[in-house]
């Protein structure tokens, strides 16, 4: 029975090519434009999931003296925490450091990202070793640790366990103890060089800084409220004696009142990249508002496929309808023509999938060439991609196929071999599908307009400055006396109309240079963040004064 409803199936996919054609590729592209979307969603969701401790990972955070919450903290944070609060399995600090340098037989190379951190790393976060010792690496001065890319970018091999490597403008020497598979997984920890951080250590005291990222591994008994209570404790006992006291606050809960006082932040692991929006973050964060509307666009498509799908079949009711009738008076029960009408459906729905799946490339492709990053390298790179690919489209071709094949069996066989095409109740929810379909086709390109006209504006709007032909010369603090006499030998070239010596640009964040404004009418003081410059700083930035 199954083999004569696919004959059946493909013999009116052959003969009506051209209603097939449409209603395969509306299909396959609804489904391939949802899934594409469906998997850059998952791939935001999906940051810092794959450690296998990701749900007792987090990070601490801080801030002080009214500039701002900041990603990172006090290099004295881990000193004193883990001692004070028995929770904590291990903890690691990280320190970023950009456009590295790293010298390897004569070849020069700058890294845009690499981190210093010590041996818990590789505790607190699983990643899987190629070769070298887990237990002790990072744990002497000058080590160094690479991914498999990496070794294969400086060596063109991965077996590079004791090689060296000369890391700054120094060209200091950094020993090769650890290789790294290369993770497959999104995580906000992107650096693929990590280096021992002794080196970056000052032992600095104070708690009013913010030079490492922090984080902790809880034990198994322990929670996120229990390591607040611990920085509370951490605060009453350390910091309130040393920083509140100092500042003239007799009291540690009018201390904690300040908008000056020292204040820590925790994050959960899986919620840094899309939950966090602190200053200086170790890497940029996702959006979490645009996963639920990319989520609610993707499931628009996925429905306006089927919709269109449910309409185009029920369309040709007409068609169908003598043969409905046929075989109901040659006595095939309606649970049959049910089974054949899905199957009908399924087979449409499958072949739809291939050509989705083809799609689907094209679409990833399209994706990486605008955004410059890969979504998914291919679909084919992981069997379960194409398994859950076809997973869905059986459920889309059930789930689409359902109303089809109640309505078409529906017709009753002496009207319909009279010549009346009459069945339940149909028409009022075909008109609803007809209407459902256009007005949401009719908010998505409405929206997409919104969308388009919003970032024209953001591109086109004034800023209130110049910013075309403007170039700056970091660093400039480093000439000191002779910072003056560098700049007149700038403008005195031909090419140059105006020089003029400051410390950042609008909008940057190449300082963290807070001021706070307070006025006798005003009940709380605000924070600016504050650009110094010289008198050509106006003048070279094209600023329009209003006063």
């Amino acid at each position: 029975m199954l083999r004569n409803y696919l004959k059946i199936a493909l013999r009116n996919l052959r003969n009506h090519l051209s209603y097939s054609s449409i209603n395969i590729f509306g299909l396959a592209i609804g489904i391939a434009c949802s899934l594409v979307i469906f998997l850059y969603v998952y791939g935001e969701w999906s940051y810092d999931h794959s450690f296998k401790n990701a749900d007792r990972i987090y990070r601490i955070g801080i801030s002080f003296f009214n500039i701002g919450k900041f990603a990172n903290g006090p290099e004295r944070l881990l000193e004193v925490l883990p001692k004070d609060f028995a929770g904590i399995e291990t903890a690691t600090r990280i320190q970023k450091d950009r456009d590295l340098i790293v010298a390897v037989k004569g070849q020069v190379y700058k890294e845009p990202e690499a981190y210093y951190t010590d041996s818990a790393f590789f505790h607190v976060f699983d990643y899987s070793f190629v070769a070298g010792n887990e237990q002790r690496i990072l744990s002497e001065p000058n080590e160094i640790v690479l991914t498999e890319t990496m070794a294969r970018k400086y060596f063109k091999r991965t077996d590079v366990l004791g090689e060296t490597l000369e890391i700054g403008k120094e060209k200091t020497a950094y020993k090769i103890t650890g290789v790294i598979k290369d993770p497959h997984f999104n995580s906000h920890l992107r650096a693929p060089i990590w280096l021992s951080i002794q080196t970056q250590l000052k032992g600095e005291p104070a708690w009013s800084s913010a030079a490492f990222h922090n984080y902790v591994l809880l034990r198994k008994n322990s929670t996120q409220a229990d390591l607040l209570t611990a920085l509370d404790r951490v605060l009453e006992k350390y910091v309130f004696p040393e920083s509140g006291k100092p500042m003239g606050f007799t009291s540690l809960a009018d201390y904690k009142k300040s908008e000056n006082s020292v204040k820590f932040y925790v994050h959960p692991l899986k919620d840094i990249y899309l939950k966090s929006k602190l200053n200086l973050e170790i890497s940029p964060g996702g959006n979490e508002s645009s996963i639920f509307i990319f989520s609610a666009i993707s499931l628009f498509i996925l429905t306006l496929a089927a919709v269109n799908f449910v309409n185009l079949t029920t369309a040709r009711a007409s068609k169908r309808a003598k043969e409905v009738g046929i075989r109901k008076t040659m006595g095939t029960s309606r649970r049959k023509l049910i089974a054949q009408f899905l199957i009908e459906s399924v087979m449409t729905t499958l072949v739809a999938m291939l050509f989705a799946l083809l799609f689907s490339e094209l679409f990833l492709r399209a994706f990486e060439y605008i955004t410059g990053v890969p979504l998914l390298s291919t679909i084919w790179r992981n069997p379960s991609t194409v398994l859950l690919f076809v997973g869905f489209s059986l459920i889309v071709g059930i789930l689409s196929g359902l109303y089809p094949a109640f309505y078409l069996t529906s017709f009753l066989p002496v009207k319909v071999l009279k010549g009346n095409l009459v069945a339940a109740g149909g028409r009022g929810f075909r008109n609803f599908l007809v209407v459902f379909q256009f007005s949401v086709s009719m908010v998505l390109i409405v929206c997409s307009l919104v969308v388009h006209r919003q970032m024209l504006f953001l591109q086109n709007k004034d800023l209130g400055f110049d910013q075309e032909n403007v170039v700056t010369v970091d660093n400039g603090d480093l000439l000191k006396s002779s910072a003056d006499a560098f700049k007149d030998e700038l403008s005195r070239e031909s090419s140059v109309i105006t020089a003029s010596l400051h410390m950042g640009e609008p909008g940057s964040k190449r300082i963290l240079s807070f001021y706070t404004y307070q006025t006798a009418a005003m009940q709380n003081s605000m924070t600016i963040n504050t650009y110094f410059g010289d008198a050509d700083y106006m003048k070279l930035m094209g600023f329009r004064l209003v006063a």
